[in-house]
Formats: C-alpha cells, structure tokens, sequence
C-alpha cells in the first residue's frame, strides 16, 4: 500500500487494463504485460475478466 501511496505522490503510476478470457492465451496475454510494462517503472495492473454473452439457454 505505501508502494501505491508512493507513486501517486510521484505521479509516475500507470494504469494498465488486461482483458483476458481465463483460457490458456490468458497466461501469454498476462506474461507480455509485466514484461513490457514493469520495467518501465511502477504500475497498477487491473484484470478484466470478458465472459461470452449467454444468447440461449438450452433445453433437454
């Protein structure tokens, strides 16, 4: 928490939004993005989670 109160003060913070499904591209999705943007300096990472639109339920 004093990491985040840190960086706001600096103005430094970046927020970084992932969409990402739950299936195995997921983890690549995930991996990139501290990859690419960690080093950069301190970042928030948010994790959207996308669910597919349900159009029908099924019947027996």
């Amino acid at each position: 928490m004093d990491r985040v109160q840190e960086a706001d003060e600096n103005n430094k913070t970046s927020v970084v939004g992932l969409a990402i499904k739950g299936n195995k591209k997921s983890k690549y999705v995930v991996q990139w993005a501290l990859d690419k943007f960690v080093h950069e300096g301190i970042s928030i990472f948010k994790l959207i989670h996308v669910r597919a639109v349900i159009n029908g339920v099924p019947t027996p």
